[in-house]
């Protein structure tokens, strides 16, 4: 009798396929995120923390600590300027709060300040040869920008499946967005992290039964909220894994329907000590920060023209399809990729198709609320739940294929290479897009209208140093965002930041960032001035973005009619 051949186990083929995929995108993660490390890593936008952060983690250190911390020059000024230039005041319940110089808390400390005591540039007596060649900065973003794909795999598979969830991670590895801010030393990145592991970590912890997943949410939640008020954008995702995924509870005959406590158990109070007891420890100035505001982002929410309207001029809804134009810096393959995901997803397991529905939606709607907030970090909270749809797309079309050629393991790693090559090409091509805010193909509308072209800079710095050579060093500049960079290439007392046209006449120049002139609401009085006003230098910006520079005159633009 003749044997037939011996077929390799389904299981070994699966076995073997998933750990050269993971293998593959964690060498494309790493390999992206810490390429060219000697380059300049600190972001300005958040420097101002990084002294206080540094002596934080010093006194953390306690006998490990280097001998000597001193803080580069730049990091004396206070921070958190908001629009009018004065320290940040929150007013509203439970108090009215300033906030001069707050301390970050653990997670901005540890990801700044462990940058800064580490960092070669004269900043710390703690360091050695080796960091005189590697950007230590940078470190903290790619070690998140690890532990995000990290979350992912282990614990995103509960809602999507093994091989989906094996090309997302494929797709974070590479996703332009996700590369690019952990290649710098900001806390955004941190936040998003810490979100993601609050969300699956929680899941999985209700779907095991392991309380480990659940204390690791806890910790992450509360570090995300100590961290950054966008962690508070995970309690929706969380109540939605509470009430889907949950042991079934029998109303009590006693309490009213729509009473909520039922539903708490005893691992819901135990989740909840945790995530206060981290909150507490993470973040010392306990009520500013996430309580204040989301009181500031639920005023933001209210003063906006698609929720009161505008008599006679549109719809109260109109500027809700400012949403609709926002994503435009995700690639758009896995914007594609995503929303076909969404609906195979629903087909096959609703519920967790409405988790992650619910998790990236309510952050997409309360961050496109506010004007000028169409930038990067809108996008990169909701990149892991675009990126689980989207694997779950690239999933279902590898399986279409395999069905047809019986090819399931290599189609798999095939697939793999494929994304990660496709999301590597687009990284390196527009290279270094955390600091882009359009596509080319968007148009500058007034690219074609201006009187003066400087053809490379790098923003805020070479365009103060362009109006002191035109002025001098005593020129009044009005920063329409940008600021707080601004003050480390210019005195403070000659900077500014108007709000209204009426506030020009105080300055020589105005400074326009290209975020605040594309997509943002035109209701804002100042966002209109500067849309209508012909600028007199453009100052091109990473080969994409055009910084505008208005020469000013009592309020009037030496090249257009007083506004």
């Amino acid at each position: 009798m003749t044997m037939a051949p011996t077929q390799q186990p389904d299981a070994t083929v699966r076995t073997w396929s998933v750990f050269v995929c993971i293998l593959l995108l964690t060498v494309a993660a790493i390999a992206l995120r810490a390429a060219d490390l000697g380059l300049p890593g600190l972001q300005n936008d958040e420097t101002v923390w990084h002294e206080r952060s540094m002596r934080y983690v010093v006194s953390l250190l306690g006998p490990f600590a280097p001998a000597q911390v001193e803080a580069l020059p730049v990091f004396w000024q206070p921070t958190f300027v908001d629009l009018r230039g004065e320290p940040w005041t929150l007013s509203g319940w439970p108090f009215d709060v300033v906030m001069p110089a707050p301390h970050p808390g653990v997670v901005p400390a540890l990801t700044m300040g462990l940058s800064q005591i580490l960092l070669a540039d004269g900043a710390s007596s703690w360091s050695v040869d080796l960091l005189s060649r590697i950007e230590a900065a940078r470190v903290p973003g790619i070690a998140f920008g690890l532990l995000m794909i990290g979350c992912v795999l282990a614990w995103g598979r509960t809602l999507v499946g093994t091989q989906a969830v094996l090309f997302a991670a494929a797709i974070l590895a590479v996703e332009p967005i996700a590369v690019g801010f952990s290649r710098l030393a900001r806390i955004d990145l941190a936040a998003v992290t810490l979100i993601t592991i609050a969300v699956l970590g929680y899941l999985q912890g209700r779907v095991t039964g392991r309380p480990l997943p659940s204390v690791l949410s806890a910790v992450a939640f509360g570090a995300a909220l100590a961290t950054n008020p966008y962690g508070l954008f995970a309690v929706p995702a969380i109540l939605t894994v509470r009430l889907l995924y949950g042991p079934p509870v029998r109303l009590p005959e006693h309490r009213p329907r729509w009473a909520l406590w039922h539903l708490i158990d005893r691992s819901d109070w135990i989740w909840a000590c945790v995530a206060l007891t981290f909150f507490l420890v993470s973040y010392p100035n306990l009520w500013p920060n996430p309580l204040l505001g989301l009181v500031e982002i639920v005023k933001t929410v209210l003063a906006t023209p698609h929720v009161q309207g505008e008599a006679g001029t549109r719809m109260p809804v109109s500027h809700w399809f400012y949403l609709l134009r926002s994503p435009q810096h995700l690639t758009p393959w896995v914007l594609a990729f995503a929303l076909v995901g969404i609906a195979l997803l629903w087909r096959r397991d609703r519920r967790a198709a409405l988790v992650l529905i619910v998790w990236g939606g309510v952050i997409l709607l309360l961050l496109s609320v506010p004007p000028g907030r169409k930038n990067l970090k809108n996008f990169l909270f909701v990149l892991p739940v675009v990126a689980l749809f989207a694997g779950v797309a690239v999933s279902a079309l590898t399986d279409w294929i395999a069905r047809r050629v019986n090819a399931r393991g290599r189609l798999r790693v095939l697939a793999t290479v494929v994304l990660l090559s496709a999301g590597g090409a687009t990284s390196l091509i527009w290279w270094p897009y955390p600091a882009m805010y359009l596509w080319p193909w968007v148009s500058d509308p007034q690219e074609s209208s201006f009187r003066e072209l400087v053809a490379e800079g790098e923003g805020v710095k070479e365009a103060v140093q362009l109006i002191v050579e035109r002025t001098g060093p005593d020129a009044r500049i009005g920063m329409f965002t940008g600021e707080n960079n601004a003050m480390y290439y210019h005195p403070r007392e000659h900077l500014g930041a108007p709000v209204s046209p009426e506030d020009l006449v105080d300055y020589d120049w105005l400074v326009s960032l290209p975020k605040l002139t594309f997509g943002a609401p035109d209701w804002h009085p100042l966002v209109a001035w500067v849309r209508e006003t012909e600028p007199d230098i453009i100052l091109r910006h990473h080969q994409i973005e055009m910084v505008r520079l208005y020469r000013l005159d009592g309020g009037q633009s030496e090249g257009g009619a007083e506004q």
